[in-house]
Formats: C-alpha cells, structure tokens, sequence
C-alpha cells in the first residue's frame, strides 16, 4: 500500500495510506514521533546487506505524542545501483504474491498492512511488479507487546541480468529506542 506523507510545524510525520484498502477496513493514519536532529540521539537499528540490497530497520515509538507502546517498524531497503526492487510477482507465482514485505515474528503485534513510500509500477523486461529505482522504506504499524521485538525481512532484487537470489524472511532483531 502506497503512503502519503505530511509534516506538523512541530516536526510530526502523519503517514496515511493513499488508497482505502479493498477489504474495507477503517482508515487509518499512523503518527510517527518527529525526526531526530543532528543534535539528538540515533535511534538504534539492525542492519544487513545480502542479495544486493542494504536493509536498515528500527523501532519508531509514539510515546512522546501520547501513544505509549505504539510505533512503527521502518525498514530501508536500498538497493545496489542497478538495481531495483521487486514489489510483488505477476506470472510465475501466485497472482499478487508480495516480494518485498515485512512481518513481525514476536514482541510486536502489526496494526495495519505496511505502507511503502514509493509507487509500484511494472519493471521493464521482468515478470514483477516494482519500485522505482533508489531506497524504498516501509512502514509497518505496531504495538510493543512482550518479548525481544524480531522481524522478518523478504525481498528480491532484479537488474539488467535478471533476478538476482531472494532473500526469504531474513530475521532481525530490534533494539528498543
């Protein structure tokens, strides 16, 4: 799902999805806490490279705003030049079949389907639907429940010599903020 992305004056991102999505489910827009300065802390990440692409991701929480153990995993994937990346397959797998997703495996519980801040659109000469070329981050709504926070990363880069390997539900581990 595609996200449209606004500024408050105070530095608060509000992420909205650009399209109702079709099962019908309420609106929603997510608050992520406003962007650090170069003065300010970084907030930690897990990092890791394979199959061509970096993949950054971090655990963005609310609680500054008012929403305690609410946030957003924000994974950056950026591919290497040349590259680009697959959103989802059209013939070869099942219709509609995501490549590029992020999912919770514990310590979270998702809130809604992850947002991507780029269009999907068809890559020249491939069988995939895909991002424009440069980094693609997703948003992905959650809540802090119990437990170490880990996620799974999947992702499939193609360039002009086609697809290059997979890479199927990587794990990582998330620092808290």
């Amino acid at each position: 799902m595609l996200a449209s992305e606004s500024m408050s004056a105070s530095g608060t991102r509000t992420l909205r999805p650009s399209a109702t999505p079709r099962t019908g489910a309420p609106h929603l827009s997510l608050i992520v806490a406003a962007p650090r300065t170069s003065g300010s802390p970084r907030v930690p990440h897990a990092r890791f490279r394979g199959g061509g692409v970096l993949v950054e991701a971090q655990l963005e929480l609310c609680a500054e705003i008012g929403l305690p153990g609410r946030g957003a995993v924000v994974v950056t994937l950026t591919p290497q030049p040349g590259l680009q990346l697959c959103s989802r397959r059209t013939p070869e797998g099942p219709v509609g079949e995501r490549v590029t997703r992020v999912r919770v495996l514990s310590g979270l519980a998702e809130l809604a389907c992850a947002m991507a801040d780029r269009p999907e659109g068809e890559l020249p000469d491939a069988a995939v639907h895909g991002y424009p070329a440069g980094p693609v981050t997703l948003w992905l709504p959650v809540e802090v429940t119990c437990g170490v926070p880990v996620i799974a990363v999947s992702y499939l880069a193609v360039g002009e010599g086609g697809c290059l390997a997979a890479v199927t539900d990587r794990r990582l581990v998330l620092p808290l903020p």
